[in-house]
Formats: C-alpha cells, sequence, structure tokens
C-alpha cells in the first residue's frame, strides 16, 4: 500500500525516533480511509461525513496524529491537486490547536467555537 509507506516516511521526518512498528497501524489506516474515502481502510469505522476528533491523555500523540496528517495532506495537494481541490472543504482550510481552542473557550464561551463545530 504506497499511500501507507507516504504516511509512514512523513511520520519518521516529524519524529525520526518514532517507532512505526509499535504505533497503532489501524489509526493510521483509518487516517488513510478518512483522506480517500476508502472503506477498506477504515478499521476504526470512522464516519466519512464528519471531520475528526482526537482525545485522550496528556502524550497520547494527538498533537502528532494531526502534524502527521496535516503534512500528509500537503503532499497529496502536490500530488493530486485535483482531488484535493475537490475535497478542500472537507479537509479544512483552518487548523487549531487543541490550546487555542481551549483559549477561545474560555474567553468567550461556547458561541466562540459555534462555526467550528458545525
Amino acid at each position: 500500500m504506497e499511500e501507507y509507506r507516504r504516511l509512514c516516511k512523513i511520520l519518521l521526518q516529524l519524529e525520526p525516533r518514532f517507532d512505526v512498528g509499535k504505533y497503532d497501524t489501524r489509526i493510521l489506516k483509518s487516517i488513510l480511509g478518512w483522506v480517500w474515502q476508502n472503506s477498506s481502510w477504515n478499521m476504526l469505522k470512522l464516519d466519512y461525513n464528519k471531520g475528526l476528533f482526537l482525545f485522550g491523555a496528556i502524550g497520547r500523540g494527538k498533537s502528532l496524529t494531526m502534524r502527521l496528517l496535516y503534512e500528509y495532506l500537503k503532499d497529496v495537494a502536490k500530488r493530486y491537486p485535483e482531488y484535493y481541490t475537490k475535497n478542500s472543504n472537507r479537509f479544512g482550510k483552518d487548523w487549531k490547536s487543541a490550546s487555542v481552542i481551549a483559549n477561545l473557550y474560555a474567553n468567550d464561551g461556547l458561541p466562540e467555537l459555534g462555526p467550528m463545530l458545525k
């Protein structure tokens, strides 16, 4: 699976010490399934009509996973500009970290998050 190898290569560029073999391949393949809307890769049964929401304890890899997705989508945009453009609304153009979202909520409450939750 060429796309999986590309994703792992990007992951190792982001974090060279990372042990890809120990990483949960279900997550990586499901992310690929979400990007390409390919149900055979969707091991976590993600809903393709929704965005991605990651949660978990500190240090579990959420930020790394989102950085990986961001860099992978940049790679997809270069290799398949027509596919990326067609799906740009689904991939989103506005990436925010959890700390930015938490600060928005702390300062302005739920109304500030409304547009992101739609």
